[in-house]
């Protein structure tokens, strides 16, 4: 029987579900998932944010936005450097993020990101996704 639950007792479940799997084969080891979720504000407003998750060694990048009045002011780049700093205490070999077109890649690649994989008309026709991974030393 399928049915549909919760999306976050879902995932919960599944991450346990895949830990188990992963030890068994010992390809993994058992990692607690760590959250990445950093905020930009201006006197108790908020300006802007960026969530993540790291996976064993990556960290991947998951949300990032700047209030409109607020952009090109350097923002997205101090919070994606904050991911970053965050990515290396937690001992994270990379930082990965995915990207649509007209989001702004090119805003990934000045803070060093590589991209690795593009893919046209994903998720829609006219739209691309793009790939980014930025390694750390």
């Amino acid at each position: 029987m399928i049915k549909s639950i919760d999306y976050d007792t879902n995932s919960a479940l599944l991450n346990v579900l895949l830990d188990e799997h992963n030890a068994a084969l010992s390809v993994f080891p058992s990692q607690k998932q760590e959250a990445l979720s950093n905020v930009y504000s201006i006197d108790n407003e908020y300006i802007g944010g960026i969530t993540g998750k790291i996976f064993y060694q990556r960290l991947k990048i998951s949300m990032l936005a700047v209030k409109e009045g607020y952009r090109g002011q350097g923002i997205g780049s101090k919070l994606v450097k904050s991911a970053i700093d965050y990515a290396k205490a937690h001992n994270c070999k990379s930082v990965t993020v995915s990207t649509l077109n007209f989001q702004g890649p090119e805003f990934y690649e000045k803070l060093g990101f590589k991209q690795y994989a593009v893919l046209e008309n994903v998720p829609a026709v006219g739209i691309t996704t793009h790939f980014y991974i930025l390694y750390l030393d």
